[in-house]
C-alpha cells in the first residue's frame, strides 16, 4: 500500500479485511480519516496512514509479542509528551500552529513555550536578556577554543568539548527546579549562538546576534534566522530527542544532555543526511538538470538527500514555510530557484516531499555558511527541542529502562 495515497472505501476496507459498515464505524470513531474525492461531494477517500497504522494494530493484537519490538521503530507510541502533534499536514508546538509561531512569535518566546508553557512566555525577553553570558566568560570561551588540540576539531565536536567545561563554570546546572532550568536553558541557547558567531558582544536576541555574524548589512536576515530556528525546534521523537530524554531520565543536567543529543546528532543517520543534502544541492547547479539529476540517481538506486520522512507522509510545511520565506526575500539567488525547481520535479516524478534539511542547505547556500556551520545551527536549532524533552522528562519522574528479549545461546542448565 502506498502511504501517500488515499484509498477508496473498497480499496480501506479489503486492506484492513474488514467490511464496510465496519469501516464506516472505525471513522466515525475518529480511527480513520476520509476526505470528499476530488471533484465529488458523495464519494468519500480514506487516508492511507490511518489505514496502515490500524493493520498494524490488528497485527499486534494477534501477537503480542511483536509490540515492544516494532515500537522502537516507527511503531505505535511509547510515551506520552504535550510537546509535539503532526496532523492533517500541520505542525503544533504545544497546540500552537507553528507556521503562525514563525511568523509572529521570537525563539524566545517559542522556546518558553516549549520549555514551560503559555504563560511563561511573558517572560522571555527578561530571562533571556538576564542570561546572556558576561564578557569574561566570552573571553574564556574564546580562549578556550582558540586551543590547539580544540581548534582542530569541528564546530560540533568542538562544542561538545566546550559543554563540559561550560557546565564546570555553572554550579546553577545542578538546580532542577522550574524557575532554575528555564534559566539554564536559555544560557545554553546563548553559548552555542555566540559559539556560532565568535562574538564577545552578542545582540539582543539570538536571531539577531546570528544576522550580526552572517549577514552584518542585512535587516530582514533577522527574521530568516529566527523562522529557521523556530520552525525546526522540535520534531517529535526524533533520535536526538529520545537520546535527550534517555539522559534526562537518569537525572544528568541540561547541559549532560544537550551533550549526549549532540553526540546522536552527528550519526550518518542525523548529520550524515544534512551533510548528503548539502553535498547534493552543491553537485546540482542549475534547475533544468534537475529531472536528469534526479533520474540518473534512481537508476543507481541511490536516494535523494533532502526527500521523505516517514512522519510526514502528506509532506511536512515547515521546509516549504522556510523555502518560501527564502524565495520571498532573496529570489535572485541561485540556490532559491534551484530549490523550488527540486521540489516541484520532485513531486511530480516520485511524490515525495522536502525534509527540513533541504530548507537548511538552500539558508546556508544563500548567507555563505559552511557545511559545518550550517550543521550547527541545526543543532542551535534542535537544542531548543531537546531542552523541552529534558524538562518534561524531569517532570515525569521516571527512568527510560526497557527490556531486552534474549536471542542468544541459551545456557546449559
Amino acid at each position: 500500500m502506498n502511504t501517500h495515497d488515499y484509498l477508496t472505501a473498497r480499496e480501506a476496507a479489503a486492506e484492513l479485511g474488514i467490511t464496510l459498515k465496519t469501516l464506516y464505524a472505525y471513522v466515525s470513531r475518529g480511527e480513520i480519516r476520509s476526505e470528499a474525492a476530488s471533484g465529488s461531494r458523495q464519494v468519500r477517500v480514506y487516508l492511507g496512514e490511518d489505514i496502515r497504522r490500524l493493520k498494524e494494530r490488528k497485527q499486534i493484537r494477534q501477537h503480542p509479542e511483536l509490540a515492544a519490538s516494532q515500537a522502537l521503530s516507527w511503531g505505535n507510541p511509547v510515551l506520552d509528551s504535550e510537546l509535539f502533534l503532526a496532523r492533517n499536514a500541520r505542525v503544533y508546538y504545544r497546540g500552537h500552529d507553528v507556521i503562525s509561531l514563525a511568523d509572529t512569535w521570537s525563539l524566545e518566546q517559542v522556546a518558553l513555550l516549549l520549555w514551560s508553557d503559555e504563560h511563561a512566555v511573558q517572560e522571555a525577553s527578561q530571562i533571556f536578556v538576564t542570561q546572556q553570558p558576561r564578557k569574561e566568560f566570552l573571553h574564556s570561551l574564546a580562549n578556550f577554543c582558540a586551543q590547539e588540540y580544540v581548534s582542530q576539531l569541528t564546530p560540533l565536536e568542538r562544542l561538545q568539548m566546550i559543554l563540559p567545561w561550560a557546565m564546570s563554570q555553572d554550579p546553577v546546572a545542578y538546580d532542577m527546579s522550574k524557575e532554575a532550568l528555564l534559566s539554564t536553558g536559555a544560557r545554553l541557547l546563548w553559548l552555542i549562538t555566540v559559539f556560532l558567531s565568535q562574538t564577545v558582544a552578542p545582540q539582543a536576541t539570538i536571531a539577531g546576534t546570528l544576522q550580526q555574524r552572517w549577514a552584518a548589512d542585512d535587516q530582514k536576515a533577522i527574521r530568516l534566522f529566527n523562522a529557521a530556528l523556530i520552525l525546526n525546534a522540535d520534531n517529535e521523537l526524533s533520535s536526538t530527542a529520545f537520546t535527550a530524554r534517555c539522559v534526562a531520565s537518569a537525572g544528568a543536567p541540561l547541559y549532560g544532555v544537550v551533550q549526549a543529543a549532540l553526540s546522536a546528532l552527528q550519526g550518518i543517520r542525523s548529520a550524515g543526511r544534512m551533510l548528503q543534502t548539502l553535498k547534493f544541492l552543491h553537485e546540482t547547479r542549475q534547475p533544468y538538470h534537475i529531472r536528469e539529476v534526479v533520474i540518473t540517481r534512481l537508476k543507481q538506486g541511490e536516494q535523494l538527500p533532502g526527500f521523505k520522512h516517514r512522519l510526514f507522509p502528506g509532506g511536512d510545511p515547515r521546509p516549504l514555510k522556510l523555502l518560501e520565506l527564502l524565495r520571498t526575500s532573496y529570489p535572485n539567488r541561485r540556490a532559491t530557484e534551484l530549490a523550488w525547481t527540486m521540489v516541484d520535479e520532485v513531486e511530480q516524478l516520485l511524490g515525495l516531499h522536502p525534509r527540513m534539511e533541504l530548507a537548511y542547505a538552500v539558508l546556508a547556500d544563500v548567507f555563505d555558511l559552511t557545511d559545518e556551520e550550517a550543521m550547527a545551527l541545526f543543532a542551535l536549532a534542535r537544542c531548543t527541542g531537546w531542552i523541552a524533552h529534558a524538562i518534561e522528562q524531569y517532570t515525569i519522574g521516571q527512568e527510560i529502562r526497557p527490556r531486552a528479549r534474549y536471542t542468544g545461546i541459551q545456557p546449559q542448565e
